[in-house]
């Protein structure tokens, strides 16, 4: 099961390609397994944009660590330290030409670039594949990220905004 999403009202998950072939492309407007049963759980036309199907994070973590993909952790782990050696090779620039510098001001040094303080906004953009819903948008550490199949476009969204303390208080 890929990007497992659940139906809050009945817990039933899926694999989010599944269901969406299910739901978007026979026009079904009930869960599957619940129609099985007898009952019609209602998940509607637009289920991911109600919230009657959610991206599970939990059997997302369960999966992951059922069926390891040691190539998809390895993947992960070094964009994690390409991101750790940019930041203090960023930092260190910043600690140089603030000491070269006469006035010793930030951002005076390297146009355009000031090094990073309490007060900057960090964004992640993450790949996601044309036939899904932002609302299936996994998180970094997941292997589903990763885009690896062939001939699907890949647009970016915003996947994660953290703001610092200082900016919070600023916009409190």
């Amino acid at each position: 099961m890929r990007d497992p999403v659940t139906a809050p009202e009945c817990m039933h998950s899926f694999c989010a390609a599944c269901i969406d072939e299910y739901i978007f492309d026979l026009q079904a407007r009930t869960c599957p397994v619940c129609q099985l049963e007898g009952v019609e759980t209602n998940l509607g036309n637009l289920p991911y944009h109600h919230h009657r199907l959610q991206f599970d994070f939990t059997l997302a973590d369960i999966i992951r660590k059922l069926f390891p993909r040691p190539e998809v952790e390895q993947q992960i782990e070094e964009r994690r330290q390409d991101e750790r050696r940019f930041m203090e090779q960023a930092q260190r620039k910043g600690q140089q030409s603030e000491a070269s510098t006469p006035t010793g001001s930030p951002g005076q040094s390297l146009p355009g670039f000031a090094p990073p303080s309490a007060d900057m906004i960090s964004l992640l953009l993450l790949p996601i594949a044309a036939h899904q819903r932002a609302s299936n948008v996994a998180l970094p550490d997941h292997p589903s990220n990763t885009p690896t199949q062939p001939g699907i476009s890949y647009k970016y969204m915003l996947g994660k905004l953290r703001l610092s303390e200082n900016c919070q208080k600023m916009l409190t």
